[in-house]
């Protein structure tokens, strides 16, 4: 598991450090792993976050500043699931690479979130989330049904030697 999430985070690292126009976020896996470019008007961190698609998921991210985070905060309860990713001090942190698999172990959502608030619609199933900031990773498994949504914290400190996903 370590491997795939070091390799999803070497391939976006390089992604965020080429010059692209738009950041990762704005790009997606297609089926030949490469990137296609699926929303040209993202602009994090800028104006309003920024609904995207993903084969069968919706996802946002943002949360950087006020007024993005009062309206991430508006758009939560159109998803099921709900990530915040935060220092342990509760510093928000932004720049979390995501990956969500699903039960056949196959990733179904790459991502860098654009902020510390990041929000998906996922079809019922069972989930691997492996998230990773800062040179750190941490995965959780969860199982999405129709009536509850899923709230995860990631909590991430300077060092590696204490690290807690809620």
């Amino acid at each position: 598991m370590k491997y795939r999430t070091t390799t999803a985070c070497l391939m976006v690292t390089l992604l965020t450090t080429t010059s692209f126009a738009l950041p990762a976020s704005a790009y997606d896996r297609d089926d030949n792993a490469g990137y296609r470019q699926i929303d040209a008007n993202v602009q994090p961190g800028f104006g309003s976050p920024q609904v995207m698609e993903s084969g069968a998921i919706t996802y946002v991210s943002g949360g950087v500043g006020e007024g993005n985070q009062a309206t991430m905060e508006e758009m939560k309860s159109s998803f099921n699931f709900h990530l915040l990713s935060a220092s342990k001090s509760g510093a928000f942190m932004g720049d979390t690479y995501i990956v969500i698999s699903d039960a056949k172990t196959q990733d179904v959502l790459l991502n860098v979130a654009s902020g510390p608030l990041f929000y998906a619609n996922l079809p019922k199933g069972r989930y691997v989330i492996d998230v990773s900031s800062s040179g750190q990773s941490q995965q959780k498994t969860i199982t999405v049904g129709s009536k509850k949504s899923i709230d995860l914290r990631f909590t991430w400190k300077d060092d590696t030697t204490d690290m807690q996903a809620y």
